[in-house]
């Protein structure tokens, strides 16, 4: 789906990710560190500015990437973006748009020359400097310092060292074999849901560490889920199933607009998610 530039509603949409990510409690530079962007750049999206990005297709292709970490459907939040029939991005002084089936670097590679400012060609112009004096530097090196040469030394051959005694064994103590120990029990702890609009048969997970979660179903684990560190994914639960977390537990997993509290996770007890009706 393309957009008007003009009709976005940038305020909104950044509250709406300023929300979305204090909500799960991430920091600013931690997003701007799995966007691959800088830390104004993420303060600039949710405070709606056009400031820190190099022109409107820029900044309309780092806000997709932003509402797909948070997890937020930037189609759906009407009225934050109006919809437009023409196949191509309206932008004002931009004849390329950035295409979000392009990798990063083909996207950056058309982003139209116009945006950049007198700023970004001072630096050019200054790094084109700096290249050209390194260049000179190094096909012209300067006259080689002579150096004294020393004088010889002799050295004494060292005497016969005297002879070293074997050391003694010593004994290496045995540790006892300790013996597996039970597993835990575990204990059922009941999640209610708080928004009753809000999906009854899904819960949102997202990693800051790498985690592995366990399923279980009448008393049998049935499926283990391995989120990478920083990734995220929604896992359908249906009746009767229960799930804990097995390894990672810096994670937040939110149910019907509920966040899990950190002691259950840390405990590894299982979690019955209860809908809201």
């Amino acid at each position: 789906m393309t957009y008007d530039n003009e009709n976005i509603d940038w305020q909104s949409i950044g509250r709406q990710f300023r929300q979305q990510r204090e909500a799960v409690g991430t920091p600013v530079e931690t997003v701007a560190r799995q966007l691959c962007l800088v830390k104004p750049q993420i303060l600039a999206l949710e405070a709606g500015l056009a400031t820190n990005f190099p022109g409107a297709p820029a900044r309309l292709w780092c806000a997709q990437r932003y509402a797909t970490l948070l997890g937020i459907d930037l189609d759906a939040i009407a009225p934050l973006a109006t919809a437009s029939d023409s196949p191509e991005v309206a932008v004002r002084n931009a004849p390329t748009v950035l295409d979000s089936a392009l990798s990063d670097s083909e996207s950056l590679a058309r982003t139209p020359s116009s945006t950049m400012g007198r700023g970004h060609w001072a630096v050019v112009l200054l790094f084109l400097a700096l290249a050209a004096v390194l260049a000179i530097q190094f096909y012209h090196p300067s006259a080689p310092v002579p150096t004294q040469p020393r004088p010889a030394t002799i050295s004494e051959a060292p005497s016969p060292a005297a002879p070293v005694a074997a050391p003694a064994p010593v004994a290496i103590p045995v540790a006892p074999i300790e013996e597996p120990k039970p597993e835990p029990v575990r204990k059922v702890v009941d999640v209610q849901g708080l928004e009753a609009h809000k999906p009854a048969r899904s819960i949102y997970v997202m990693a800051h560490d790498a985690a592995v979660l366990i399923k279980q179903r009448d008393g049998r684990e049935t499926d283990t889920i391995r989120l990478e560190k920083g990734g995220s994914e929604r896992i359908p639960m249906v009746a009767g199933e229960r799930l804990r977390v097995a390894e990672g537990k810096n994670l937040g997993i939110f149910f019907q607009g509920r966040k899990v509290p950190a002691n259950t996770i840390e405990a590894g007890n299982w979690m019955r998610f209860v809908p809201l009706r």
